[in-house]
Order: structure tokens, then C-alpha cells, then sequence
């Protein structure tokens, strides 16, 4: 299963509190409950480097590859629903999941595999081709 979701990303940092940043998450939820643009309020506010730009969406992605707080937050929250304030080892956030698909990823990853097997046998190659040919170029001058 992958998720679509958005987030605002809020970091404590030395002129900014735990507590500061989780009241600034705070607000900026209100806002958008108030009915604020959330992707303009990302693209302004959130310290997230991968998402800011693109009004903090995500874009689909699988679950598993997210920090358990994040995803419990995401499993609990509703499509078009925004979620509670809460903090990962990142900082503070908030999400919005704008939809949930299941997907068929199994011909995908059996691509992966063998493209992965192939490149490892022509580096196994390359490698051992390259081992030949300084061997060859090896001097060895002994003097008794």
C-alpha cells in the first residue's frame, strides 16, 4: 500500500524551543483548518529540504520507509483529513493524506533484481579484467 501525503516540518533548534516549534506547528494547523492554502504555508514555513518546495507533498510513498511516529500518525489520520500535531526524531509536524492506493510492486522489484544481478556480474568482471592487466604491467626488478 503507498500514501499520498503532504507535511509541514517544524525543527527545535538553538534560537527555537521545543516548545516554540511545537506552538509555531500549532498555528500553522489552525491556519490551514481556517482554510489557509497548506501548500503555500509548506513552501514558507517547513524546514523539510526534500518537500518544502513542493508545498511539502511527499507524493506516494510506502509506509514502511517512514519513522514509526510518522506512521502511525499517517495510519490513523483519514484521506483529506489533517493530523494532529506530533513530533519524530525530526521535529515537529503535521500531515495531510490526500489519498491511499495498493499497488503491485512485485514487477518492479524483479526488474531491480536482475538489473542488480547484472551490474554486480559485469563489476565482477570489469574487476577481475582490471586485476589481469596490472598484474601485467607489474615489474618486479630483484637485485641479490
Amino acid at each position: 500500500d503507498e500514501v499520498h501525503v503532504r507535511h509541514i516540518l517544524i525543527k527545535p533548534s538553538a534560537i527555537r524551543s521545543e516548545d516554540e516549534a511545537r506552538l509555531l506547528v500549532q498555528r500553522l494547523r489552525d491556519r490551514i483548518s481556517a482554510g489557509e492554502d497548506f501548500a503555500q504555508l509548506a513552501k514558507s514555513f517547513s524546514e523539510d529540504p526534500g518537500s518544502a518546495l513542493n508545498g511539502g507533498d511527499l507524493n506516494w510513498i510506502d509506509p514502511a520507509s517512514l519513522v514509526p511516529e510518522f506512521r502511525e500518525v499517517m495510519a490513523n489520520t483519514a484521506s483529506g483529513e489533517l493530523s494532529p500535531v506530533f513530533k519524530s526524531p525530526y521535529g515537529w509536524h503535521i500531515l495531510e493524506v490526500l489519498g491511499r492506493r495498493a499497488t503491485d510492486a512485485s514487477e518492479q522489484f524483479r526488474e531491480q533484481q536482475a538489473l542488480s544481478l547484472l551490474r554486480n556480474r559485469k563489476y565482477d568482471e570489469e574487476l577481475q579484467a582490471w586485476l589481469r592487466q596490472i598484474r601485467d604491467e607489474a615489474y618486479v626488478e630483484i637485485k641479490l
